[in-house]
């Protein structure tokens, strides 16, 4: 009998205990919550270590026993041969920290499309994530501090200043306002061009993090300066490589809308290299002009000849300063002058469409 209570006892137990294990809560936005869950009246309350949420059913994607049965439940709904479906799938294994999963879907997109860039882009972005979050699980190894790193770095920051300071004015505030932040969001934030690149240009993504000091400005400004020709900056790779695409972007990284900000970029490396402005010569021409373009030279005034009278000024404004001169040949003959006494004559219109001639034409008499 005894026995009997204990087992039912336990079942009681182990059935309350099983109510509230921990489940998992995956959202509709990919958002994936864990805890103790309740299922209340068109609500779910989720309860964790730190917090308490009450979330909308019709916000809830789905509830698991396991982080993993979750990711079998998403699998099951990709499409046959949609590499979105299955990138997208990979993004939400890597927010989850699932690098295996994450990798398969990557390999089953590229097995779709091969040459496909976006999977190229979102396998740069596992590699960064994945090595990222490995090194954060290391367990921490203590480390002597080395007298010879510590030179190092000295020189190397004496180096940072030495560069900065050979700028001209205003070239290292503008670099730290406009171009590490058009650098570092539109270069380093998928991978390519961040410290664990390859590549030759490799910038600090400690603004992303709002972690930026003065030295990992510097060394993102060295990164850049170090792709710019001095002689000639416009032909820079800085400039010229985000005018293409490249790693394997299928369009340019400025084009349409964000051609202006590869213009800031333009604008920022004449003026650090000192081609912003091209000053004119101050000395005289050091090559010989050619007859043809030689300055017309200036005409030297002419004799009048002695019998030339002296053009007569007047002497008031108002008058007629070729008054008193010959007539003009083809000025038109004086009207003749008025006669006193004699009968004025009839006026003749000379245009034979003139209205009064018409209407003396074709008006009827006046009736007497």
């Amino acid at each position: 009998m005894k026995a009997r209570i204990l087992v039912t006892t336990a079942l009681i137990i182990a059935s309350a205990l099983a109510s509230h294990a921990a489940e998992v809560v995956v959202l509709r936005n990919g958002n994936v919550l864990q805890g103790e869950v309740d299922r209340l009246q068109g609500a779910i309350r989720v309860a964790t270590e730190t917090s308490e949420h009450y979330l909308p059913v019709r916000d809830v994607e789905r509830i698991t026993a396991t982080l993993l049965d979750a990711y079998a439940a998403k699998r099951i709904e990709v499409r046959e041969g949609s590499i979105s479906d299955h990138l997208e799938l990979a993004k939400w294994c890597m927010r989850q920290e699932i690098w295996p999963q994450a990798a398969a879907e990557i390999e089953d997109a590229r097995k779709i499309a091969p040459d496909n860039p976006v999977v190229g882009y979102v396998q740069r972005q596992y590699d960064v994530m994945s090595r990222a979050a490995m090194r954060a699980h290391e367990p921490a190894q203590a480390t002597q501090p080395v007298a010879d790193d510590s030179h190092q770095r000295t020189e190397e920051l004496a180096e940072l200043e030495k560069l900065a300071t050979s700028l001209p004015p205003g070239a290292l505030e503008d670099f730290a306002r406009h171009v590490q932040p058009i650098l570092v969001n539109g270069c380093a934030t998928g991978g390519c061009h961040s410290t664990e690149d390859a590549r030759k240009l490799r910038l600090n993504r400690d603004l992303l993090r709002g972690m930026a000091n003065r030295e990992s400005t510097l060394r993102n400004l060295q990164a850049v300066w170090n792709t710019i020709d001095q002689e000639t900056p416009e032909y820079s790779p800085l400039l010229l490589q985000p005018a293409v695409p490249h790693g394997g972007l299928p369009r340019p990284v400025f084009d349409g809308h964000r051609e202006k900000v590869r213009e800031k970029l333009i604008e920022w490396v004449l003026k650090a290299t000192g081609k912003d402005q091209v000053k004119p010569p101050t000395g005289p021409p050091t090559v010989e002009l050619a007859a043809h373009q030689q300055p017309l030279a200036t005409p030297t005034p002419q004799a009048t000849p002695a019998q030339a009278a002296p053009t007569k000024q007047p002497k008031h404004f108002w008058e007629d300063p070729d008054a008193g001169a010959a007539p003009l040949t083809d000025a038109p003959d004086a009207p003749p002058a008025v006669k006193r006494g004699a009968e004025p004559t009839r006026y003749e219109p000379r245009d034979e469409f003139d209205p009064e001639l018409f209407n003396r034409q074709h008006a009827e008499p006046a009736s007497e």
